[in-house]
């Protein structure tokens, strides 16, 4: 089913990669169509601008965690850490950090693997993480910039 041919509200889009992520390891496998990742790009960037969003953050924390695996998997990010700060572009520091706690908290309540990063983590252990549902690297790999590199290519 497209989410975007549907037109599907973005808590609809939440309860169903809820079920989908049950028989997945990492969130890529739920296999997002391009076309079903810009329309949910479109509605979370729309819930970015929303002032004193942090129950909102709350409520879509699953589904904001996914906007940003497939960006590292459809928006070419070439597995480059740093390219995710364009995801954040606009958005005060503050407020990505909590976007950041908030959605590490997404991994424990839906059972995702956090790979041994912890909910502290720093930016960059978050953006790795991202990038290993991403399926750009190995899941026992350290990760350095480099090695992500690498395995983004081997793949996406």
């Amino acid at each position: 089913m497209s989410y975007a041919i549907s037109r599907m509200s973005l808590m609809d889009i939440q309860k169903d990669i809820i079920i989908r992520l049950r028989k997945a390891d990492i969130i890529s496998d739920i296999n997002l169509s391009l076309e079903d990742y810009h329309y949910i790009a479109s509605k979370i960037k729309l819930l970015f601008r929303i002032p004193n969003d942090n129950s909102i953050v709350d409520d879509y924390k699953l589904i904001i965690v996914v906007y940003w695996v497939y960006s590292a998997v459809f928006d070419n990010l070439d597995g480059d850490i740093n390219s995710f700060e364009s995801l954040f572009s606009g958005i005060p520091q503050y407020k990505k950090k909590y976007y950041s706690q908030v959605c590490m908290e997404a991994f424990d309540e839906y059972g995702l693997n956090r790979f041994g990063i912890t909910v502290n983590a720093s930016a960059d252990e978050y953006k790795q993480l991202i990038l290993k549902h991403a399926g750009c690297i190995p899941y026992d790999e350290d990760v350095s910039k480099e090695r992500v590199i690498k395995f983004k290519n081997q793949a996406v």
